[in-house]
């Protein structure tokens, strides 16, 4: 092969090399520029060479009122200002804004001319026939006012007419406001809520119901057989407790505790360790104390005395300072009888009576009360006073001043079995001292005739007839 040849040949290649590249340069349904070619590139791709990402067929959205571009962003699309048509015709001629079709300035007609929809035209007339036809829309929906529940509501329309006004050659349009009634079911508005003043409720059957539900039919929901609010179902508040008051409150059942709450449960409240009442914790109502009852009366405790109440206090009432019984007040059972033994029994003071003779402050005990004596040995001086019976007291032999010289044997003698005063001793003995005369027949005082008294229990003797033997 020559060099000439092979130079030829070259050159052919590098042609078709060309062509083909060029090939790839061809238009692909856009337009722009191709930064990695010289010459136009329009097709869409996504590589780096700077071609567009879209096709500007796909960019039409269909709207008369945008301007579909197709950018290196992608489809554009502008809002324009172009002439329209909103398909009515009467409000004049309309254009294009915020890219939708906006309605024209309003009745095109001018010239005693009216515009007719239906013919798309203004017309004038020479006769009725050559006016608009009368215009009669349809019935606006149902207005049922600010009730959600109602079921009767109003329809409005307006029907206009049109007759030639041959003086003006011009169509006069005549308004008619129409209503008509309307209803809907019971079905459409049943469950609605609704409220009557500051109540709430449900829409039943066309009304508000804002008590409650028995069975199909609204009630006020304040009885306590059938309680509720707001239109829901209505429920008894028996609770079936013997111990609560149920009652039906604001459509609401409670149930108050007529007993006393113990651990969370309402109990009769009657019990002595679990009373109470008006739904108050119980309480145990023992004291403690082993001279008050305790019980449990109407729901409250009470602690009667047994005992006795001293400034306000049970006491037991079976101290001899504080006795009594039955709550009553407590008394001191100090008589200030030195011859009584004071006592508490039972809540009751007791005197026992001493023992004849038993010594007390002023002498001894006689029937229950403090005397001087009971018989002469009492007396400080038994053998010169005597032991007067009727008084219990120590005195002269039968208050004879006579016989109140005891301390020599002067006469008269007071003859002591007598308490009176004798010339002499002659019918017993004499003390051997004093100027008193015995009986001569005690075991101590032995003796006859006067002579002095002899003591026969010195010898272990006694005294009979006067004689120790």
């Amino acid at each position: 092969m020559t060099t000439d040849f092979r130079m030829a040949w070259l050159r052919v290649a590098l042609s078709v090399l060309f062509m083909a590249s060029a090939s790839c340069a061809l238009p692909r349904g856009g337009t722009g520029t191709d930064a990695g070619f010289i010459g136009p590139d329009a097709a869409a791709d996504t590589g780096s060479d700077g071609g567009t990402t879209c096709v500007p067929a796909d960019c039409n959205d269909g709207n008369a009122c945008t301007d579909d571009l197709c950018t290196a962003a992608g489809c554009t699309q502008v809002p324009n200002t172009n002439s329209c048509d909103d398909g009515i015709y009467c409000d004049g001629f309309d254009t294009c804004g915020d890219g939708s079709c906006q309605p024209g300035p309003g009745n095109p007609c001018t010239g005693g001319t009216v515009c007719d929809e239906a013919r798309h035209a203004c017309v004038g007339c020479t006769m009725d026939s050559d006016c608009p036809l009368t215009d009669t829309p349809a019935w606006s929906s149902c207005d049922f006012g600010a009730s959600p529940c109602a079921l009767s509501g109003m329809q409005t329309r307006t029907v206009t007419s049109y007759a030639c006004d041959t003086t003006t050659a011009a169509c006069v349009a005549t308004m008619e406001p129409q209503t008509q009634a309307c209803t809907r079911p019971a079905s459409e508005t049943n469950g609605l809520s609704c409220s009557t003043g500051p109540a709430a409720g449900t829409c039943v059957a066309g009304s508000c119901c804002t008590g409650c539900l028995d069975g199909s039919s609204c009630v006020g929901g304040t009885a306590t057989t059938a309680c509720g609010s707001a239109g829901g179902t209505c429920s008894s508040c028996n609770d079936g407790n013997a111990l609560t008051t149920d009652a039906c409150t604001a459509g609401a059942c409670t149930h108050t505790c007529t007993g006393c709450m113990s651990g969370g449960v309402c109990v009769a409240g009657t019990a002595t360790s679990i009373c109470g009442s008006g739904g108050g914790a119980c309480a145990s109502c023992d004291d403690g104390k082993a001279y008050t009852t305790d019980a449990c009366t109407g729901g409250a405790c009470t602690h009667a005395c047994t005992g006795c109440t001293s400034g306000g206090a049970c006491v037991a009432g079976t101290a001899t300072a504080m006795c009594g019984s039955a709550g009553g007040a407590c008394a001191s059972c100090n008589d200030g009888n030195p011859c009584t033994a004071d006592a508490c029994s039972a809540g009751a003071c007791t005197h026992a009576i001493a023992a004849d003779g038993t010594a007390c402050p002023t002498g001894v005990c006689a029937t229950g009360a403090c005397v001087q004596c009971l018989v002469s040995a009492d007396c400080p001086d038994p053998a010169a006073s005597r032991c007067e019976s009727s008084t219990h007291t120590c005195g002269p032999c039968g208050g004879d001043p006579a016989c109140a010289h005891f301390t020599s044997p002067a006469l008269p003698y007071c003859w002591l079995p007598a308490g009176v005063c004798m010339a002499s001793c002659a019918g017993g003995c004499k003390h051997p001292v004093y100027n008193v005369c015995y009986s001569g027949t005690a075991n101590t005082q032995c003796g006859s005739g006067g002579a002095d008294c002899v003591n026969c229990t010195a010898s272990g003797q006694t005294c009979t007839g006067g004689t120790c033997g």
